[in-house]
């Protein structure tokens, strides 16, 4: 048997769900293994090409249900960049960026926690885990955006000196890089996008 490549491309296209036969988020993800998820946008462009034609605002409600009922979750997986991945495939996609990122990660944001003057060299595990404790206990009983547990976890408002010395330097804040590690070791997820289909927000 001789494949034309026609042949090849339509079974390239049915693999991916480009035929639009998935039926939900779900569906598309396990289609092609994960969305990149940087860009908002991105995800739901990529959810509306592989399910039957509908109004893009249709396709947003049925990202951010399926974000709801946590069928999918953003996490943060290879390049260090932001993936939605089925919930069950979560402790996979974790398992390879841990590997490669949380080490680096916790190195940066245990010299930023120095730097914030929390704590002194060598206490910075603890601090970190203090952190950790409370950013849990903030959540225990709803989901919050970033800045909204900053206030929760004062600590986390605070802003420190990063790449001073380099032209794109200037002052980050610490609440992303606490969750960020958070998010490495499995603790925290982002729940799900806020302000509509093409704003980069999460709880």
């Amino acid at each position: 048997m001789t494949l034309r490549p026609v042949d090849v491309l339509r079974f390239r296209a049915r693999r991916a769900a480009l035929d639009r036969t998935a039926a939900t988020p779900h569906d598309v993800i396990d289609a092609v293994a994960a969305l990149h998820g940087t860009d908002p946008a991105t995800v739901h462009l990529a959810v509306w090409a592989r399910t039957p034609v509908r109004p893009i605002d249709a396709v947003a409600a049925d990202v951010q249900a399926a974000h709801e009922d946590r069928s999918v979750v953003q996490v943060l997986a290879m390049r260090r960049t932001l993936h939605v991945v089925p919930a069950e495939e979560v402790p996979a996609a974790l398992g390879v960026a841990k590997a490669r990122l949380y080490g680096p990660q916790r190195r940066l944001l245990d010299q930023l926690l120095v730097d914030a003057g929390l704590v002194d060299a060598g206490d910075a595990e603890a601090a970190y885990r203090r952190l950790a404790e409370q950013v849990l206990d903030a959540l225990t009983d709803e989901d919050l955006p970033s800045d909204a547990l900053a206030e929760r976890v004062p600590d986390l408002a605070r802003r420190v000196a990063r790449n001073a010395d380099k032209p794109y330097g200037g002052m980050v804040p610490l609440n992303r890089h606490v969750l960020e590690a958070m998010g490495h070791e499995g603790l925290v997820v982002r729940a799900r996008p806020l302000g509509g289909w093409r704003r980069n927000s999460s709880t």
